[in-house]
């Protein structure tokens, strides 16, 4: 075999070695050293100081604009669950925390708040029914039995239920998403980004 040819194999091994290698980790998630920018850093604070000042539409699109590089974070998914969730958005809510959980399987965090999503849409669902229900059927005795058992649950107590014997307006019930039921996370402490050179290196002061 002529040293050409031996060249060509070598080469095709190693494309065709290169490729089996993207294709098996092109759907694994990002490793955590690629969200540590100075810059992502520096939107997440921003994120969560809009977040905590009640600029519920800045911090939502700054979050966004987070994962549209890193699409994989978990702690901007769940971030932004909570921040969906504290304003009354349960349906985002669930999808960001479900999100959370694709990326950290084991966050406890995200599986306790998106059960309390889920159980108090469960509950809206409930009132639903109890709003459309004619009081001839059958199923509005029992509609009527399962809201007593969820008022006996801590956390959906007090929350809005239509009088005994009253049939209020047929609209969907709101739900009172209290933020102290959630669990947050802590900030992070103040980024300092040093300015760079086109090469890297630190700029003179």
């Amino acid at each position: 075999m002529n040293v050409k040819l031996r060249i060509m194999l070598v080469l095709s091994f190693c494309l065709l070695a290169a490729g089996c290698a993207n294709m098996n980790g092109g759907d694994q998630l990002l490793p955590e050293k690629s969200r540590a920018t100075p810059e992502l850093a520096l939107l997440s604070q921003k994120a969560q100081l809009a977040d905590a000042g009640n600029e519920a539409a800045k911090a939502e699109a700054l979050y966004k604009a987070i994962l549209r590089q890193t699409p994989n974070d978990a702690d901007i998914w769940y971030r932004l669950g909570n921040l969906y969730a504290n304003n009354n958005r349960p349906a985002e809510a669930a999808i960001a925390y479900e999100r959370t959980l694709v990326s950290d399987n084991s966050n406890a965090r995200a599986w306790h708040n998106l059960a309390i999503i889920r159980l108090r849409q469960s509950y809206a669902s409930m009132l639903q029914a109890n709003l459309l229900v004619d009081e001839s059927d059958p199923l509005a005795e029992r509609i009527d039995r399962e809201l007593d058992e969820y008022a006996r649950i801590t956390i959906i107590e007090g929350q809005p239920r239509p009088a005994k014997g009253a049939k209020p307006a047929k609209a969907a019930p709101e739900i009172n998403h209290a933020k102290d039921v959630l669990v947050d996370v802590p900030p992070v402490p103040p980024v300092v980004v040093t300015p760079t050179s086109p090469t890297g290196q630190p700029l003179s002061e």
